[in-house]
């Protein structure tokens, strides 16, 4: 939702909503996200929404964590996929165990996220896996393609990160 601060006028920038008055409606393109946590404007204008949750999966008969970020595009609302926690597709980040590489656990409750100024994401860990890394942020480029750890708290022992 954006608020002008002038008039206190508001509007839906982006999304699905239940108007009580038509019922469902949507502004934008491209498909819905999850609990968004953060909405912050880049440097090219665009709005970056970081979104987690669940989601079920019949893959797995199950519910699949989901942390994303979106493009959003404040003019007219059209929303792309930037980024994908633990999907392959994106750049992911090591969790630090030599020999058992898996996707560093990223906050799920959106403890940190910041768009810097050239556009890459910056994100805050938490300590999960095992052994388990220490609490940290890592950066991911602005095409999602990259992540790198940029600082890391002392890990357990057996952890990449065990020294910090």
């Amino acid at each position: 939702m954006g608020l002008n601060y002038d008039t206190g006028d508001r509007r839906v920038i982006s999304g699905t909503y239940t108007d009580p008055a038509f019922g469902e409606k949507s502004v934008g393109e491209g498909d819905e996200w999850i609990e968004p946590t953060y909405a912050l404007r880049g440097p090219d204008d665009k709005i970056y929404v970081y979104t987690h949750g669940t989601r079920y999966d019949p893959a797995i008969s199950g519910q699949a964590k989901i942390i994303q970020i979106w493009r959003v595009d404040p003019d007219v609302g059209d929303r792309e996929l930037v980024w994908q926690w633990d999907d392959q597709r994106y750049g992911q980040c090591s969790n630090g165990v030599p020999d058992n590489p898996r996707t560093l656990q990223l906050a799920l409750e959106g403890k940190g996220f910041e768009v810097g100024s050239d556009g890459s994401f910056y994100i805050a860990s938490i300590r999960n896996g095992s052994p388990r890394p220490g609490v940290g942020f890592v950066n991911v480029s602005a095409d999602g393609s990259s992540c790198r750890v940029v600082s890391m708290a002392p890990g357990l022992s057996g952890n990449d990160y065990a020294d910090g």
